[in-house]
């Protein structure tokens, strides 16, 4: 019995151990159930992480090659606005160059002129340039004059006025701007001008390099800016209207020996009422000065109008004007 006792102390010893062994496998086992349940479970998620990878790669080389592109277009940019900007600023140089250019040989042209020139034949050529203005002045109020005094109607819009020039300045005198283009009969229809003329004194000739003094250019005279279009305007002219028409054409101050009324001594004439005219008030003489009725019939004498310009007492019915139309007209 003592010799049977290990051997039965051994065999429950491999019992037992296999037993543990047993117990070991069993936990094995279920941990590896639990791993691949796990797994499986896992699966469609690690399925998403290939997917993004893979979208992340795509979309990393589409930027790349996007890039790309950009880099390529900037350079073409950059390239074409050097270009255009080179090419301009070429233009831009050669138009600035060329306009100091001829202002330099302006200049000197102007100095070798004016010492090859004397000045009193300066002088002359000046002088006979406004007679010639003077004349063709002359001739273009003539036939203005001709044209107007052949309007024996005083219908109000039946024929638009023609407009006579203003006498050229003096000496003293700066034309605000220069006409390029000469006046004739032909152009004659123009009711007024750009810009008036000034009566400012005009400051001190301008001097070139050199010392050299320019000379004053003579402009085309113009016609008044306030010139009436027609018989309508011309009678709704108010007193500062027609006060200024005769500064503009030097008639202020002159005495041409208008009359407001026919006298004994004159010719029988037709008087013309004409009602309804939008027109200011009779404006009486105050101080010695003309009235509005004088200074329309002077202006209208100047202009070759066959009219006079009589005022009556205005009725509640409306404004009324007498118009005198000599007979010999």
């Amino acid at each position: 019995m003592d010799c049977a006792a290990p051997d039965i102390l051994a065999l429950a010893e491999l019992f037992a151990t296999l037993k543990q062994t047993v117990s070991h496998l069993y936990a094995t086992f279920d941990e590896l159930g639990g791993q691949t349940r796990r797994l499986a479970y896992l699966g469609p998620v690690i399925q998403a992480d290939h997917q993004i990878e893979n979208a992340r790669l795509m979309l990393e080389q589409q930027i790349s090659r996007h890039e790309k592109s950009m880099q390529e277009i900037r350079s073409i940019l950059k390239n074409a606005v050097c270009e255009s900007v080179v090419e301009r600023l070429k233009v831009q140089i050669a138009e600035t160059i060329s306009h100091v250019i001829a202002k330099e040989i302006q200049s000197r042209v102007q100095q070798e002129l004016s010492k090859q020139i004397p000045e009193k034949l300066r002088r002359q050529v000046q002088g006979h340039t406004r007679e010639i203005l003077e004349v063709q002045t002359v001739l273009y109020n003539s036939e203005a004059r001709r044209h107007n005094a052949s309007l024996s109607s005083p219908c109000m819009d039946a024929e638009p006025l023609r407009p006579l020039l203003r006498p050229l300045p003096s000496a003293l005198q700066s034309p605000a701007y220069t006409l390029k283009r000469p006046f004739t009969a032909n152009n004659s229809e123009v009711a007024s001008p750009l810009t008036p003329f000034s009566a400012v004194l005009t400051p001190a000739p301008s001097v070139y390099p050199g010392g050299i003094k320019q000379v004053f250019e003579l402009v085309s005279p113009t016609p008044s800016p306030l010139f009436p279009r027609n018989m309508r305007s011309l009678f709704g002219l108010n007193p500062g209207a027609a006060k200024q028409l005769l500064r503009d054409y030097g008639l202020e101050t002159t005495n041409i020996g208008v009359a407001l009324s026919p006298k004994a001594d004159q010719p029988e004439a037709l008087v013309h009422r004409l009602t309804g005219l939008n027109t200011p008030e009779a404006s009486p003489a105050l101080d010695g000065t003309t009235t509005r009725e004088e200074d329309i019939s002077k202006f209208m004498n100047h202009i070759g109008l066959p009219f006079l310009m009589v005022p009556v007492p205005k009725p509640k019915s409306g404004p009324q004007l007498h118009l005198v139309i000599p007979r010999g007209s």
